[in-house]
Protein backbone atom coordinates (compact mmCIF):
# COMPACT_ATOMS: atom_id res chain seq x y z
CA UNK A 1 0.00 0.00 0.00
CA UNK A 2 2.65 2.51 0.64
CA UNK A 3 4.18 1.83 -2.86
CA UNK A 4 1.04 2.52 -4.76
CA UNK A 5 0.47 6.01 -2.31
CA UNK A 6 4.14 7.04 -3.14
CA UNK A 7 3.40 6.40 -6.41
CA UNK A 8 0.37 8.28 -6.71
CA UNK A 9 2.09 10.94 -4.78
CA UNK A 10 4.75 11.03 -7.35
CA UNK A 11 2.64 11.44 -10.59
CA UNK A 12 0.69 14.26 -9.01
CA UNK A 13 -2.29 11.99 -9.16
CA UNK A 14 -4.49 14.31 -6.98
CA UNK A 15 -3.53 17.00 -9.84
CA UNK A 16 -4.60 15.36 -12.38
CA UNK A 17 -8.23 14.32 -10.86
CA UNK A 18 -8.64 17.70 -10.55
CA UNK A 19 -7.99 18.82 -13.87
CA UNK A 20 -9.99 15.68 -15.18
CA UNK A 21 -12.75 17.08 -13.27
CA UNK A 22 -12.04 20.59 -14.74
CA UNK A 23 -12.37 19.17 -18.03
CA UNK A 24 -15.90 17.65 -17.09
CA UNK A 25 -17.40 21.37 -15.71
CA UNK A 26 -15.79 22.60 -19.48
CA UNK A 27 -17.64 19.31 -21.30
CA UNK A 28 -20.65 20.25 -19.14
CA UNK A 29 -20.33 24.30 -20.30
CA UNK A 30 -19.30 23.69 -24.04
CA UNK A 31 -23.09 20.75 -24.54
CA UNK A 32 -25.25 23.11 -22.90
CA UNK A 33 -23.76 26.30 -23.98
CA UNK A 34 -23.51 25.31 -28.22
CA UNK A 35 -25.97 24.84 -30.46
CA UNK A 36 -26.48 20.99 -31.38
CA UNK A 37 -25.37 21.54 -35.33
CA UNK A 38 -22.79 19.38 -37.36
CA UNK A 39 -19.67 22.11 -36.58
CA UNK A 40 -20.09 22.01 -33.27
CA UNK A 41 -20.90 18.35 -33.27
CA UNK A 42 -17.77 17.56 -34.87
CA UNK A 43 -15.45 20.04 -32.89
CA UNK A 44 -16.92 18.39 -29.69
CA UNK A 45 -15.93 15.01 -31.04
CA UNK A 46 -12.61 16.75 -31.72
CA UNK A 47 -12.04 18.70 -28.39
CA UNK A 48 -13.78 17.38 -25.50
CA UNK A 49 -11.61 14.20 -25.44
CA UNK A 50 -8.67 15.56 -26.17
CA UNK A 51 -8.45 17.24 -22.92
CA UNK A 52 -8.72 14.76 -20.48
CA UNK A 53 -6.14 12.59 -22.57
CA UNK A 54 -3.27 15.01 -22.72
CA UNK A 55 -4.30 15.22 -19.03
CA UNK A 56 -3.76 11.59 -18.51
CA UNK A 57 -1.10 10.96 -20.74
CA UNK A 58 0.95 13.99 -18.54
CA UNK A 59 0.10 11.81 -15.97
CA UNK A 60 2.72 8.86 -17.28
CA UNK A 61 5.49 11.16 -16.72
CA UNK A 62 8.20 9.11 -14.52
CA UNK A 63 10.13 11.43 -12.07
CA UNK A 64 12.69 9.20 -11.25
CA UNK A 65 13.44 7.66 -15.36
CA UNK A 66 15.68 4.87 -14.98
CA UNK A 67 15.69 4.76 -11.79
CA UNK A 68 12.27 3.37 -11.83
CA UNK A 69 13.17 0.37 -14.10
CA UNK A 70 15.90 -1.53 -11.47
CA UNK A 71 13.57 -1.24 -8.73
CA UNK A 72 13.46 -4.19 -6.96
CA UNK A 73 9.46 -4.03 -7.10
CA UNK A 74 8.20 -3.95 -10.91
CA UNK A 75 6.14 -0.77 -11.39
CA UNK A 76 4.22 -2.08 -14.37
CA UNK A 77 1.05 -3.32 -12.71
CA UNK A 78 0.89 0.00 -10.41
CA UNK A 79 1.55 2.48 -13.77
CA UNK A 80 -1.61 0.40 -15.45
CA UNK A 81 -3.87 0.88 -12.89
CA UNK A 82 -3.22 4.01 -12.67
CA UNK A 83 -3.48 4.73 -16.09
CA UNK A 84 -6.93 2.65 -16.29
CA UNK A 85 -8.68 4.55 -13.34
CA UNK A 86 -8.03 7.84 -14.63
CA UNK A 87 -9.57 6.94 -18.18
CA UNK A 88 -12.04 5.55 -16.53
CA UNK A 89 -12.85 8.67 -14.38
CA UNK A 90 -12.43 10.29 -17.55
CA UNK A 91 -14.61 8.24 -19.80
CA UNK A 92 -17.53 8.43 -17.33
CA UNK A 93 -17.22 12.23 -17.07
CA UNK A 94 -17.73 12.18 -20.66
CA UNK A 95 -20.44 10.08 -20.67
CA UNK A 96 -21.71 12.05 -18.03
CA UNK A 97 -22.00 15.42 -19.71
CA UNK A 98 -23.49 14.35 -22.41
CA UNK A 99 -26.36 12.08 -21.00
CA UNK A 100 -26.64 15.19 -18.68
CA UNK A 101 -27.30 17.82 -21.51
CA UNK A 102 -28.68 14.58 -24.06
CA UNK A 103 -26.13 15.66 -26.41
CA UNK A 104 -26.46 12.06 -28.27
CA UNK A 105 -22.51 11.42 -29.14
CA UNK A 106 -21.77 9.29 -25.95
CA UNK A 107 -20.34 6.41 -27.37
CA UNK A 108 -18.28 8.59 -30.09
CA UNK A 109 -16.90 10.42 -27.04
CA UNK A 110 -15.94 7.32 -25.71
CA UNK A 111 -13.75 6.21 -28.67
CA UNK A 112 -11.98 9.35 -29.43
CA UNK A 113 -10.91 9.79 -26.09
CA UNK A 114 -9.84 5.62 -25.78
CA UNK A 115 -8.04 6.70 -29.39
CA UNK A 116 -6.51 9.84 -28.29
CA UNK A 117 -5.18 8.95 -24.97
CA UNK A 118 -3.71 5.82 -26.94
CA UNK A 119 -1.74 8.43 -29.25
CA UNK A 120 -0.96 10.53 -26.15
CA UNK A 121 0.96 7.58 -24.57
CA UNK A 122 2.25 6.19 -27.41
CA UNK A 123 3.88 9.83 -27.90
CA UNK A 124 5.29 9.86 -23.95
CA UNK A 125 6.99 6.68 -24.68
CA UNK A 126 8.34 7.89 -27.88
CA UNK A 127 9.23 11.34 -27.13
CA UNK A 128 8.34 12.30 -23.49
CA UNK A 129 5.07 13.51 -21.46
CA UNK A 130 6.35 17.15 -22.08
CA UNK A 131 5.55 17.11 -25.47
CA UNK A 132 3.27 14.27 -25.84
CA UNK A 133 0.12 16.50 -26.46
CA UNK A 134 1.28 17.56 -30.10
CA UNK A 135 0.89 14.29 -31.40
CA UNK A 136 -3.08 13.95 -30.67
CA UNK A 137 -3.47 17.49 -31.28
CA UNK A 138 -2.56 17.13 -34.66
CA UNK A 139 -3.92 14.04 -35.48
CA UNK A 140 -7.58 15.43 -34.90
CA UNK A 141 -7.00 18.23 -36.62
CA UNK A 142 -5.84 15.98 -39.31
CA UNK A 143 -8.82 13.67 -38.90
CA UNK A 144 -11.09 16.22 -39.33
CA UNK A 145 -9.75 17.88 -42.33
CA UNK A 146 -9.90 14.31 -44.12
CA UNK A 147 -12.91 12.80 -45.63
CA UNK A 148 -14.85 10.74 -43.16
CA UNK A 149 -15.07 7.77 -45.19
CA UNK A 150 -11.29 7.41 -44.76
CA UNK A 151 -10.06 5.10 -42.34
CA UNK A 152 -7.39 7.80 -41.22
CA UNK A 153 -10.63 10.35 -40.12
CA UNK A 154 -11.96 7.74 -37.78
CA UNK A 155 -12.39 10.60 -34.89
CA UNK A 156 -14.51 11.98 -36.99
CA UNK A 157 -16.87 8.90 -37.81
CA UNK A 158 -20.33 9.63 -36.87
CA UNK A 159 -22.11 7.55 -35.88
CA UNK A 160 -20.21 4.87 -34.12
CA UNK A 161 -18.89 2.02 -36.18
CA UNK A 162 -17.00 -0.94 -35.71
CA UNK A 163 -13.89 0.07 -37.97
CA UNK A 164 -13.38 3.46 -35.79
CA UNK A 165 -14.02 1.39 -32.77
CA UNK A 166 -11.35 -1.17 -33.67
CA UNK A 167 -8.72 1.53 -34.33
CA UNK A 168 -9.30 4.10 -31.28
CA UNK A 169 -8.99 0.40 -28.99
CA UNK A 170 -6.11 -0.49 -30.44
CA UNK A 171 -4.06 2.58 -30.34
CA UNK A 172 -5.50 2.54 -26.35
CA UNK A 173 -4.17 -1.06 -26.45
CA UNK A 174 -0.67 -0.22 -27.75
CA UNK A 175 -0.27 3.14 -25.71
CA UNK A 176 -1.29 1.18 -22.83
CA UNK A 177 1.17 -1.80 -23.36
CA UNK A 178 4.11 0.92 -24.13
CA UNK A 179 4.21 2.97 -21.37
CA UNK A 180 3.20 0.07 -18.76
CA UNK A 181 5.96 -2.15 -19.69
CA UNK A 182 8.49 0.96 -20.81
CA UNK A 183 7.33 4.22 -19.11
CA UNK A 184 7.57 7.21 -20.55
CA UNK A 185 10.64 8.97 -22.59
CA UNK A 186 11.26 12.70 -20.25
CA UNK A 187 14.43 13.71 -20.74
CA UNK A 188 16.40 14.41 -16.86
CA UNK A 189 15.60 18.09 -17.58
CA UNK A 190 11.69 17.54 -17.50
CA UNK A 191 11.90 15.50 -14.43
CA UNK A 192 10.84 17.52 -10.94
Amino acid sequence: MRLLALYLRSRLADRALGLLLLCGVVDMFWMQHFPPDEIWRTLALAVLPLLPAVVISAGARSPFGDIERGASRPVGPIRLGHLLALALIAALMLLGASVIVNGGIERELVRNLAGYLGLSLLAAWLIGTGVAWVIPLAYATLAFILPPARSLAWPARYPLDARSLAIAAGLLALGLLAVTLRGTRDRPEERV
